[in-house]
């Protein structure tokens, strides 16, 4: 599992570029920042709302993961979510936009950032705390990879760590960012999509390896069969 979680926080930190470029504008525009004080108060509580969706999420595709894992199916899901990253990796740039402006045309999309402008506009501590769950929901190619990897996590603690780690992971650079506007050059934040390429491209090969149980210490452990087989079989031994 620590493999796993490293993995998780080294894609959150990697990526953390990536989520400056496209969330790092809402940050700096947070209503109700007058003193920095309340500028890291507010976008502490952003944050904190932001991570804690992520970690809901992870818990619910935990639950599905888990079914994969008693049904004896950990590693051909492991090995088929790499294969589907490197897929999408590699996929004609028009074609991703294709996909997440459908994604973020949805019925649920357009519901959840008209909740997002309705909290945006507000100044308390609870408005920003909600704003930070909303975005969580946001149309974000760096989300679906690292829900992808929970998937993997083949329970809902896992999945919900997996997801915690990549939060936290990405949350350095986003709470710099609210607070040190002048931090990140714009020629910096161009290489967002570079570092999010080698994130993925990264993260893909690992699941892979994993799946593949090498027996390679940490890195391709090798998965005991026994410990995936259902609850009621356990019991029936």
């Amino acid at each position: 599992m620590i493999p796993l979680l490293s993995t998780a926080l080294i894609l959150g930190l990697a990526g953390s570029i990536h989520c400056v470029g496209m969330c790092g504008p809402l940050v700096l525009s947070l209503p109700g920042q007058a003193s920095w004080q309340k500028q890291i108060l507010n976008n502490s509580v952003y944050q904190v709302g932001r991570v804690l969706t992520y970690v809901i999420l992870g818990i619910v595709l935990g639950f599905i993961g888990q079914s994969f894992s008693f049904a004896g199916l950990q590693q051909p899901l492991s090995i088929s979510i790499g294969i589907l990253l490197l897929v999408f990796l590699f996929l004609p740039r028009r074609f991703k936009l294709k996909l997440e402006s459908k994604v973020g045309n949805t019925r649920l999309s357009k519901k959840v950032k008209k909740a997002w402008a309705y909290f945006f506009k507000k100044q308390s501590v609870p408005a920003f705390f909600a704003v930070g769950m909303l975005n969580g929901l946001l149309p974000c190619g760096l989300v679906y990879t690292a829900l992808a990897g929970a998937l993997a996590g083949g329970s809902p603690l896992n999945s919900g760590l997996f997801m915690l780690f990549f939060g936290i992971g990405t949350s350095p650079a986003l709470l710099t960012a609210g607070s040190l506007k002048t931090l990140f050059h714009k020629k910096l934040l161009q290489w967002k999509h570079v570092i999010l390429s080698v994130s993925i491209g990264t993260m893909a090969l690992l699941f892979i390896l994993r799946g593949a149980s090498l027996g390679i210490p940490y890195l391709s452990p090798e998965i005991d069969s026994d410990s995936v087989k259902p609850c009621c079989e356990h019991a029936a031994n």
